[in-house]
């Protein structure tokens, strides 16, 4: 059996991890958006990092690495946000 504080310090583990890789995804797109599309494609960075669902982020890093140019990604940027 678990002790209340042992399942609390899981939880916070978990939720740390959870916290850590939705970061990691950010900064990999925000890197991404970056290196392809310069200073254009930042200005959108604030509306990503506030995105703190992962299979969006997801999607988010699939667009930036495949769109052929910036407003094929904002396009699809506005289309995952709906």
């Amino acid at each position: 059996m678990i002790s209340t504080a042992d399942r609390i310090r899981q939880e916070g583990r978990i939720e740390g991890r959870i916290e850590g890789e939705i970061k990691g995804e950010i900064k990999a797109i925000v890197s991404i958006l970056e290196m392809r599309f310069g200073a254009r494609g930042l200005h959108r960075m604030k509306q990503i990092q506030q995105i703190s669902d992962m299979e969006k982020l997801k999607q988010i890093f699939q667009d930036v690495r495949t769109a052929p140019d910036i407003e094929t990604f904002e396009k699809r940027l506005d289309e995952c946000m709906e």
